[in-house]
């Protein structure tokens, strides 16, 4: 896990993209780690038709984004 000490806050399923057999779910996560509070972009593509997982991509927000 990218960031096992970090609780959802807040979240939001921006919306899915759908290409070669493959899916896309794309979230924004807003997450309490300690005192810092923080935005990470989450990127979940999977395998249609299987729903085998294939990857998760997180890219954390900078103020402002």
């Amino acid at each position: 896990m990218k960031y096992p000490q970090a609780n959802v806050v807040d979240y939001l399923h921006i919306g899915s993209e759908s290409e070669k057999g493959a899916a896309v779910e794309k979230f924004r996560l807003w997450l309490k780690e300690g005192s810092r509070e923080f935005g990470v972009l989450v990127n979940v593509t999977y395998a249609v038709g299987t729903d085998k997982l294939i990857s998760v991509e997180f890219q954390e927000l900078h103020a402002g984004e």
